[in-house]
Order: structure tokens, then sequence, then C-alpha cells
């Protein structure tokens, strides 16, 4: 078995330059989040994740401390499913 990390929206170089090329209402932009008072107010924690966040994330299933941790997804949405 293997473990899972499932990020939701977050904040990248990419992210950043696509809305900024494309702009947030360009057809690419649908359904990524293009959007950031959409973002902000559909979050829980009212902001994109960092990828810091993620990398912490995935560094903890991959170290000792989750080494009975199996089989396990891992969702990183700042309580985004979870509203």
């Amino acid at each position: 078995m293997s473990n899972a990390v499932c990020p939701g929206a977050i904040a990248t170089d990419l992210r950043a330059n696509s809305t900024r090329i494309l702009g947030k209402d360009a057809p690419e932009m649908r359904g990524i989040g293009g959007d950031e008072a959409a973002v902000r107010a559909i979050t829980p924690a009212g902001r994109r994740g960092t990828l810091q966040e993620v990398a912490a994330a995935a560094c903890y299933l991959a170290g000792e401390e989750a080494a009975y941790v199996t089989g396990q997804t891992l969702v990183i949405d700042g309580g985004w499913t979870a509203r």
C-alpha cells in the first residue's frame, strides 16, 4: 500500500504567471481557481496553501514518524473539502 498527498488550491509561480498572462477569465483558467477572492471565500483557511505546506506533508509521510501510516490520503486544502 502507499499513501497520497492531495493538494488543493496552492500558490505557485506557474499559477501566478498563468493568471497574469492569460487573465483570470480566460477559458484556460476555468475550473482551476483563477479568481483569488473566490478561492479565499470558499476555503476555510482563507488563502491558498504554500508549496512548503505540501512539501511538509510529503516529508512527514516519507519519514520515520509515519512508518506505521499506510494506505492514507492526506488532503492539504485548507479545509475546503470539510466545509
